[in-house]
């Protein structure tokens, strides 16, 4: 990800374009060995260290994570990212794809035309090659496709460009009225999200900007208003998205509440146990180190091969290993705090007499005996 796309970037800035090279200078050598002294050195240590981890980082990090569909558990069909791309790029991929149909390919000048070929669709399809895909991994494409559309937009008149304002600021003015209507709908259609009145204020507020915006800016060109409206209607996107957030933390799986009531309850001075999940996210929030019970859950197996001793198995526990039963039950004997995503599952029902109290948090549930 980190090489890919900015190469073919530097590519689609090249590619036979008429336009003056700069010289080879002392400075590229220099950003060049900066470049590789950051990103590289910590590979050669690791390396020096132990050999085997070459093959380790190359083959199974690398190759079979972009060949092989059940090396980390991300398969997904081949078109997963022509549609979230387009999806995600939503209102403006319309405006991009309209114009884009609408205009020759002659008739778009190289620079832009390397654009589209090196910084969009390259990348677009040598990722849905791969086998594990994350939308993330391709991110760094959506610049390219701002810039398309601030390219084709930019060739229109202002009468043109004006039609454009007014659709996308009907389509985006519905949105914000949509998310006025978030409290009423919750309810109307069952939504179980929490959604409370004053939510509604900010999608509100923005609504009256576009309007005022409409009323008092006399500005004659387009462009600038077409801009504002992005901006006002990022802005209450932003500000709408955060109350939205915090006040449905539990239906997001989100563990800041179950830190908050250990932390109320003083049940986090002690031992927090984990079942089958990974929970960095409790841990920065409690701001100590969590024992994770192993099951079944494969997306928790820490990469070991490397470890000098045997001392990680103190804080993951393979509950399936015979040889360290008498370690968990150890741990049980310490009037732990046992964090579980649902319920214990029934053959591991041994465990409830240590906690006879329980408290169910969103999709949490907290076992522990009332010891402090």
């Amino acid at each position: 990800m980190g090489a890919v796309l900015p190469l073919m970037v530097v590519a689609g800035h090249y590619f036979r374009q008429a336009q003056p090279r700069r010289p080879f200078t002392v400075h590229h050598v220099l950003g060049l060995a900066l470049l590789l002294g950051i990103g590289l050195s910590w590979y050669l240590y690791l390396v020096a260290e132990n050999k085997a981890f070459l093959d380790y980082f190359l083959w199974k990090q690398t190759a079979e994570r972009f060949a092989n569909a059940d090396a980390f558990k991300r398969a997904k069909p081949w078109w997963f990212y022509l549609v979230l791309v387009p999806v995600g790029s939503l209102p403006w991929i319309v405006a991009l794809l309209v114009q884009a149909g609408r205009t020759r390919w002659t008739a778009v000048p190289r620079q832009w035309r390397n654009v589209l070929i090196f910084w969009v669709l390259v990348p677009l399809v040598f990722f849905s090659l791969a086998k594990s895909k994350l939308l993330l991994y391709l991110l760094p494409i959506f610049p390219g496709l701002a810039l398309l559309t601030v390219y084709y937009l930019g060739q229109l008149t202002d009468a043109v460009l004006y039609r454009w304002y007014v659709v996308m600021s009907g389509v985006l003015a519905l949105l914000m009225a949509g998310l006025c209507m978030l409290p009423a709908l919750s309810v109307a259609l069952g939504i179980t999200l929490e959604i409370k009145p004053l939510t509604s204020l900010w999608p509100a507020a923005g609504i009256v900007a576009l309007v005022l915006q409409q009323m008092l800016w006399t500005q004659v060109r387009v462009a600038p208003r077409l801009l504002a409206l992005t901006v006002i209607f990022t802005l209450t996107l932003l500000l709408t998205a955060k109350p939205l957030l915090h006040q449905n933390q539990l239906a997001a799986s989100s563990t800041s509440p179950v830190a908050q009531w250990l932390q109320e309850h003083h049940l986090d001075q002690g031992q927090v146990l984990v079942y089958d999940e990974m929970l960095p996210s409790l841990s920065f929030e409690l701001n100590k180190t969590l024992i994770t019970l192993q099951h079944d859950n494969d997306d928790i197996k820490r990469e070991t091969q490397f470890e000098t001793d045997t001392s990680w198995q103190k804080l993951l526990v393979d509950m399936n290993d015979p040889a360290q039963q008498p370690y968990l039950k150890s741990l049980l004997t310490q009037h732990p705090v046992l964090v579980v995503k649902g319920e214990l599952e029934d053959f591991w029902s041994w465990m409830l007499p240590y906690f006879p109290q329980h408290e169910h948090l969103g999709p949490w549930t907290v076992y522990y005996s009332g010891w402090k």
